[in-house]
């Protein structure tokens, strides 16, 4: 950043020195490995509980094989801690764009984390 505005400086003189001081400049720290993995754990958990609500309809629906009496118990009281953590009202499920967009922070908080774009299994 020094040599940009060094350079912008030496270019524009002290037109740029006049703007530059009316003008604050924000730097943001980039976030911690921590946050990064809260955040990634989050939209894990959110798409794992609308997949879930997906199942559950298609089972409903004949769609899809039942899954066994104590898996389909303790999927339930995995969905039931999510919404505590979240709140029922933040876990979805959305419309085609909330979907996508879920997905899409998923997606390039595992690109931070190492993982190849699109890489989305729940």
């Amino acid at each position: 950043m020094e040599g940009l505005t060094a350079g912008l400086k030496e270019h524009f003189g002290e037109e740029f020195e006049e703007l530059a001081e009316e003008v604050e400049f924000f730097q943001e720290e980039p976030r911690t490995l921590v946050e990064i993995l809260e955040a990634e754990r989050e939209y894990f958990d959110k798409i794992w509980y609308v997949r879930s609500l997906i199942r559950q309809e298609k089972e409903a629906h004949g769609e899809a094989d039942s899954v066994p009496e104590e898996l389909a118990a303790q999927v339930e009281s995995a969905m039931r801690r999510i919404e505590n953590r979240y709140g029922a009202e933040n876990v979805g499920p959305w419309d085609d764009w909330g979907w996508g967009f879920v997905h899409g922070k998923l997606s390039a908080l595992r690109w931070v984390l190492g993982s190849e774009w699109d890489f989305l299994d729940t």
